[in-house]
């Protein structure tokens, strides 16, 4: 069984957990903690999937990337938008649109490996649970795509 102790053990390794349902015979539900990372998830796939269904329902065709730990979704061969962990990560117009975007409640300036990213905002996903308030995001990154670099192939 699951003990507090277990817990505490598992954040310092940085391993994410969460309770799985199971039925049982005579429609008893056990709840089982898996203890692989095999079975963490690395990013927030609700998330993806609202980001997925935005897109769809604009018509929008993308290609899913597995990239930063996470899932970016590429739209004409360049990086649109993502999800890491349990943030979207937006790439909006960083001379433009950017110091605006940064103002919004729960949005950072993206910061991997120590170096702050030009035009990638990290968006916390609390703040984005109204679909308007996703949909606004979806439209910045969408705004920059055809101004977007994309990255140089691989030969």
């Amino acid at each position: 069984m699951y003990t507090s102790q277990d817990k505490k053990e598992w954040d310092t390794k940085g391993i994410m957990f969460r309770p799985q349902r199971f039925w049982c015979s005579a429609g008893e539900v056990k709840n089982y903690y898996f203890t692989r990372k095999s079975h963490a998830m690395a990013y927030n796939e609700h998330l993806a999937d609202r980001i997925k269904e935005n897109l769809e329902s604009r018509k929008i065709k993308y290609i899913e990337k597995k990239m930063f730990g996470g899932v970016c979704l590429m739209v004409d061969d360049k990086m649109l938008i993502g999800v890491m962990k349990d943030q979207l990560m937006a790439r909006v117009d960083p001379v433009d649109d950017a110091p605006k975007a940064l103002k919004r409640k729960g949005a950072v300036m993206m910061d991997f490996t120590g170096k702050t990213m030009k035009g990638f905002i990290l968006v916390d996903e609390d703040v984005i649970d109204m679909e308007a308030d996703l949909d606004y995001w979806v439209s910045l990154c969408l705004k920059y795509n055809p101004k977007a670099k994309a990255s140089k192939k691989k030969a």
